[in-house]
């Protein structure tokens, strides 16, 4: 049986970046049955955080354009990609408003809570790397998985 998966922007950077939690974002993506979602707008924060990261000197420019050439890859063969619709900025602006999310973190959560409710019969497992955004997923009910967690 198939395990779903949904992958905020921090989780997918563990897959690009060598950090704490990445062997372990590298096994679970090796899962053979398994189902890997990620949100349309994580393509725009993956592509953010490299960038900035070379900008910092914390990496190369030729090692962003290389994970960016992965992750791209990644979109077409790995990846799940969850389109940004109208319906799922409304129900981020409630979460935002609710639990006074950043934007992007309410639409990461709008998507997740979207796609656990459309895969009834099974568990989504949340995984990310953010402390305050698990808090969150978890008190609207979903499984959690923080990479930061495992070595």
């Amino acid at each position: 049986m198939a395990q779903y998966y949904f992958l905020d922007s921090s989780a997918i950077l563990k897959r690009y970046l060598a950090e704490q939690g990445s062997r372990y974002i590298g096994e679970l993506l090796n899962e053979p049955d398994a189902v890997f979602y990620i949100a349309q707008i994580a393509a725009v924060e993956v592509a953010s955080a490299l960038t900035r990261q070379s900008l910092n000197k914390q990496i190369s420019k030729r090692r962003v354009q290389t994970a960016l050439a992965q992750f791209r890859g990644d979109r077409a063969d790995i990846y799940r990609v969850v389109a940004v619709t109208d319906p799922l900025i409304e129900y981020a602006m409630q979460l935002a408003q609710t639990h006074a999310l950043r934007a992007y973190d309410a639409i990461q959560l709008a998507t997740v809570l979207t796609i656990a409710k459309h895969v009834t019969s099974l568990t989504v497992t949340f995984v990310c790397a953010d402390e305050l955004l698990n808090k969150v997923a978890h008190s609207e009910g979903l499984a959690i998985e923080n990479p930061n967690h495992h070595n």
